[in-house]
């Protein structure tokens, strides 16, 4: 049991708050605007988006909705952990 991944420990429940924190942005994004198009090239509507955070949370962004965009996953991939300049 010690080895499982679905134990609540602090890093798993840190991990998950982060996944609720995106899921609620994608959800008032939707509907807020309507569809889910990619903040950076502009495609959608997208049946599969994600959410960037502009200043990555690696270099010290936060986790919330003014640090977030909705993403396609081409854009976010290529963006990584770079700062926009």
């Amino acid at each position: 049991m010690a080895d499982c991944p679905w134990r609540p420990t602090p890093k798993n429940l840190a991990r998950w708050e982060k996944l609720e924190n995106s899921d609620k942005f994608l959800h008032s994004s939707q509907a807020r605007d309507g569809r889910l198009d990619c903040n950076y090239c502009g495609k959608g509507p997208l049946r599969i988006a994600t959410v960037d955070h502009v200043h990555p949370l690696s270099r010290g962004g936060a986790d919330s909705a003014a640090n977030m965009v909705v993403s396609c996953t081409a854009c976010n991939y290529a963006k990584g952990d770079k700062l926009l300049r």
